[in-house]
């Protein structure tokens, strides 16, 4: 009987499984993939065509035409109207009105003090025209606009005009009015709060100093993403096994840092350009969503895979079309921007809080860690969309910090991941040195039978024959299995120098069968160390099939030498070598089964299993080289 805690236990594990979908949904899944693909391709050159678009269109910055001086705040004592009401006394920069939808804010009255002419006065708009007059004369007028058309973006950021001499008696009155389709209250108070006077290097020094914190948190999501980018990017190239969404999460902070950089308006002061750095702002802003949604698809499967895919798929075909629009000069992204925002960020919301229900409810750790790495920057978006939508004012502060603590966490899964990934390589490797053992023993049990039953029934022939021979042969034979035995619980490399004294007993017992065959040995260098049964089964290889049915003049040569910065073991023989021409740099990089395939009547003994405990043992390489009719050749390479 399965108890109830079982079945439990069986449905969480079926709910972390991917499931495996049918014929049809996986046409499906790959027609919404395709999709996704194309508005996504459209979505990036669409991109480009706004970027390029909106630096020729550029109507430039006001804000860089001033005399040297130091930043002064200005305020103005008087009166002021929403919209076409009545006049009520300035307190401060606050405004009694509606949150959203104010169409105009005026404000006349007194300077706080006087502008002496040619002194620059800046002023910093948010979406709103400005008309500023000095006792009803019109000074300065501004139409809100950063370029031409009604495409362009509303200005976001800082315009100046020269003083015409403004005195503390002069009347002064500021109108300002909405340029786009969403205005807030926030917005007027915003350029009054801001008001001053002063050059542009000092606005410029003024502004790098009070904004010097985003400044940097910028500076540090944008390298973070750059880091996560080459992560992710090195690792594929390298071989290391890539991490599901690592790709798309760092696109998505690298999307973090550049809008962070150019969504505060002191970014004007330092590129003049305000069409251009609006639109690079918001379509980063709309990008975020979508990277992040692609890293959730990347980390999920089943039903929510599917349920992230189509809402990915709509919010791409969003885009695309806002895209499309600004283009066309049909309609500016601020103002489709309004919509987006609620679109955008009611999805994003939707598939993180389904990933973050089914992670919590996984016993899956990397799914739990990827929800973990995504809710920040989903609290700081839903944070900054409600700020935006209720009180008609997005700061981006929360958004900031939001994506700065995803990227953090982001970092602390990655390394966890790593550790991970040099454990499972370090348990690999332990597998692969027990196999290689395991290989030797097998290797040891596949030579000793056949040549067992040949010594023997050597030896017994030898004991009527010549005696004295039997004798030495059983001494050669003896010594021979002490080797062997010896092999078996001897897992580190030995001298050559008793490599070859054990294949000295091997081949004095095979030139009993096989007096045609001459073995030679060539020996420069023996102070080395290599693995124990490296050399003998090459010399049996050669024995066996290179030479055995050779009438005469059959000879085996073992050689060794120094070379730069290894040592050189060679076996070759003058016998028939494979069927076809045949080299290969190392035979562990082979299939274990090379030899069969390329010469099938023959059954070749230890070549691979020579070559990965070589590899294995003291890192070293076994090379091949064959030519029909001339012999085989085998290299090992033992490094010093």
């Amino acid at each position: 009987m399965v108890r109830g805690a079982d079945l439990e236990k069986r449905g969480a594990q079926a709910q972390d499984e991917p499931h495996r979908p049918s014929a049809v949904a996986a046409k499906r899944d790959d027609a919404l993939a395709r999709t996704i693909a194309v508005l996504v391709s459209l979505v990036v050159v669409g991109s480009i065509a706004a970027l390029v678009g909106s630096w020729r269109g550029d109507a430039g910055n006001p804000a860089f035409d001033g005399t040297v001086g130091e930043v002064t705040m200005l305020s103005i004592d008087g009166t002021y109207r929403i919209d076409d009401g009545e006049w009520r006394p300035v307190d401060g920069s606050s405004f009694e009105a509606a949150l959203v939808g104010v169409q105009s804010v005026t404000v006349r009255g007194r300077l706080s003090r006087a502008v002496p002419e040619g002194e620059r006065v800046n002023l910093r708009l948010s979406s709103t025209s400005c008309v500023v007059r000095v006792n009803g004369t019109e000074a300065f007028s501004f139409d809100g606009r950063s370029g031409t058309g009604p495409a362009s973006e509303p200005m976001l950021g800082w315009v100046g005009f020269a003083s015409p001499g403004i005195t503390e008696g002069d009347q002064v009155e500021v109108e300002l009015c909405s340029a786009s389709r969403w205005s807030s209250l926030g917005d007027y108070e915003l350029t009054f709060r801001t008001l001053n006077a002063g050059d542009a290097d000092s606005l410029r020094r003024a502004m790098t100093q009070l904004f010097f914190p985003m400044l940097a948190c910028g500076a540090a999501v944008l390298c973070a993403g750059v880091v996560l980018l080459l992560v992710a990017s090195l690792g594929h190239l390298i071989g290391v096994p890539k991490e599901r969404g690592g790709m798309l999460f760092a696109v998505y902070v690298l999307l973090g840092g550049v809008w962070i950089f150019f969504c505060f308006d002191y970014v004007t002061l330092f590129i003049p350009h305000p069409q251009f750095t609006a639109t690079v702002s918001l379509l980063a802003q709309d990008a975020m969503p979508l990277a992040l949604v692609g890293y959730v698809i990347q980390r999920s499967a089943g039903t929510l895979r599917r349920f992230a895919r189509a809402v990915l798929a709509a919010m791409a075909a969003v885009e695309a079309t806002a895209i499309a629009l600004r283009v066309a000069g049909a309609c500016s992204l601020f103002d489709a921007n309004i919509l987006i925002v609620t679109l955008f960020v009611t999805a994003e919301v939707a598939v993180v809080g389904a990933f973050a229900f089914r992670a919590v409810r996984s016993s899956n750790r990397e799914m739990r860690e990827a929800a973990v790495v995504v809710l920040p920057c989903t609290v700081g978006s839903l944070f900054e969309a409600l700020s935006f939508l209720v009180w008609g004012v997005s700061t981006g502060f929360a958004l900031t910090a939001g994506i700065a603590v995803s990227a953090a966490f982001r970092f602390v899964a990655l390394y966890a991941y790593a550790r991970k990934q040099v454990e499972l390589a370090e348990r690999a490797r332990r597998a692969e040195q027990e196999l290689v053992q395991s290989r030797v023993a097998i290797a040891l049990s596949q030579i000793q039978p056949h040549f067992l039953y040949n010594a023997l029934a050597t030896i017994q022939y030898l004991c009527t024959e010549d005696p004295p021979l039997a004798a030495r042969t059983v001494d050669d034979f003896a010594r021979y299995l002490r080797g062997n035995m010896d092999s078996l619980t001897n897992d580190r490399p030995i001298p050559f120098a008793r490599e070859l004294e054990h294949l000295r007993h091997y081949v004095a017992i095979e030139q009993l069968r096989f007096p045609h065959i001459d073995v030679e040995f060539d020996v420069e260098e023996e102070q080395f160390l290599l693995p124990a049964l490296t050399v003998q089964p090459l010399v049996e290889n050669a024995v066996r099939h290179g030479l055995r049915n050779r009438a005469q003049d059959g000879t085996v040569t073992v050689s060794t030498r120094s070379g730069e910065g290894c040592f050189l073991v060679c076996v070759s023989d003058n016998g028939m070598g494979f069927e076809r021409a045949l080299d290969v740099p190392d035979i562990a990089d082979a299939p274990q089964d090379f030899a069969a395939r390329l010469d099938p009547v023959r059954s070749h003994i230890g070549l691979s299993n020579v070559a990965f405990r070589v590899r294995s043992l003291c890192g070293g390489s076994v090379s091949l080289r064959s030519r029909p009719g001339e012999g085989c050749r085998v290299t090992v390479t033992i490094p010093r």
